[in-house]
């Protein structure tokens, strides 16, 4: 099996969410072991979780959007390959979201629209 692709990555002070394409597979996982600081009888199951695995992009970004107001996190890491497939969610999140309650400081926009690595 071929290592796992980071389509995207953000994330929050007790934790972060990834999204990975695995061959042709979709799947997103979470970890939130900072948490273990203020509550230490966590356990590393409760801690870390793996979706389902998804057959199509569209699900998997479903799916991650559902559980997840992932546009609500700091951006860490956009694929190159996939911010043009991502724009649209993030379109659809900033128009049903006022601009001060979501984009970061404008750090999704710089991410997907201007960084060019």
């Amino acid at each position: 099996m071929k290592k796992g692709k980071l389509i995207l990555e953000a994330g929050a002070d007790g934790g972060s969410v990834k999204l990975f394409q695995e061959n042709e597979y979709f799947l997103y996982a979470t970890n939130e072991s900072t948490l273990k600081d203020f509550v230490p009888d966590l356990t590393d199951e409760e801690l870390k979780s793996k979706s389902d695995i998804f057959t199509s992009f569209a699900q998997v970004m479903e799916s991650l959007l559902e559980k997840y107001a992932i546009f609500s996190l700091y951006p860490l890491n956009v694929h190159p390959d996939f911010r043009n497939l991502i724009i649209p969610y993030y379109q659809i999140f900033c128009s049903k979201n006022k601009r001060h309650e979501n984009r970061k400081d404008g750090e999704w926009d710089h991410l997907l629209y201007y960084e060019t690595k």
